[in-house]
């Protein structure tokens, strides 16, 4: 055998007990897996016992290092859950729910003569004016029949064709012609979620509503 082959022999023979070494220190450990770690030690403290066996106290030592720098940090990831687990929960703010306003109808005018009267299925066209209710007051209008060119708003009465649940109450049993004022509780308005940029969430409603004409409905006896 050349002498070339010779040293590269001696020189991997020389370097092999320390190639565990770093492969050890190069594994990547999970500290969240208890398994993960106590089989990495186990692993570790095998080739420990070897290297005492084979009397070679040098790689022993390194392994014992390597073994308490993972118990270190096994060590330091449990402080950091404990102390996550301690840590106080944050509350997070309530936003206080208004009482809904109280539901109202108030006919604001009759016309002389009314044959027939709204019903559910009722095709209705209405000029309306919505506003915001705030403390018992009218506030800014946030929708208008005048702002889509004076066209009357058309949907059929007891459908979510509606503007809101309140007008299916309370555009009933109405007159051609005739004007109502509806006060309208949240809950029959937009709720929770609101109209985003006009409407806030919770907010009660009052809508002036003109029935301008509408199909079907019943006769009234006169």
């Amino acid at each position: 055998m050349s002498r070339s082959i010779t040293n590269i022999l001696l020189l991997f023979l020389y370097i092999s007990p320390f190639h565990s070494i770093l492969a050890f220190a190069a594994t990547s450990t999970n500290y969240n897996s208890p398994s993960d770690v106590v089989l990495n030690l186990k692993h570790n403290l095998g080739r420990i016992k070897s290297s005492i066996e084979s009397e070679n106290l040098e790689q022993a030592l390194t392994l014992i290092s390597n073994a308490e720098n993972v118990l270190k940090q096994w060590k330091s990831n449990v402080q950091s859950q404990i102390t996550q687990r301690n840590a106080p929960i944050e509350k997070k703010k309530e936003i206080p729910i208004p009482d809904p306003a109280e539901f109202n109808i108030k006919v604001t005018h009759v016309p002389k003569r009314c044959s027939r009267k709204t019903t559910n299925g009722s095709t209705l066209k209405v000029h309306f004016v919505g506003k915001l209710l705030a403390d018992g007051k009218k506030g800014k209008a946030f929708d208008s029949s005048f702002h889509t060119g004076s066209m009357p708003y058309r949907f059929t009465l007891g459908t979510k064709s509606a503007k809101v649940e309140g007008w299916n109450q309370g555009l009933l049993d109405m007159c051609e012609g005739e004007r109502r004022t509806l006060t309208i509780p949240y809950t029959l308005g937009y709720g929770e979620k609101g109209i985003p940029g006009k409407v806030a969430s919770y907010s009660n409603l009052k809508y002036m509503i003109e029935l301008v004409e509408f199909s079907g409905g019943k006769r009234v006896e006169l």
